[in-house]
């Protein structure tokens, strides 16, 4: 399984470098930690999560029951 920070960092190694230098060189850590964490999930699990907030979002409206649809 690839992590997701292996994954980002093959697909676009300049916006990684670009990332890290945005935070400055001592990022907070709670802030360093939450990138760690997000770096190591595994990408199916990432593009799973993504998927399925897609759906959610493209979900039909539920039926306002009790409305005159006229």
């Amino acid at each position: 399984m690839t992590q997701l920070g292996e994954t980002a960092a093959a697909l676009a190694p300049a916006m990684m470098a670009a990332l890290r230098a945005a935070f400055g060189p001592h990022p907070h850590p709670l802030l360093d930690q939450g990138f760690a964490m997000i770096g190591r999930a595994p990408t199916f699990l990432a593009f799973a999560a993504f998927g399925a907030l897609a759906l959610w979002l493209a979900r039909k409206p539920a039926p306002k029951i009790g409305y005159s649809s006229r």
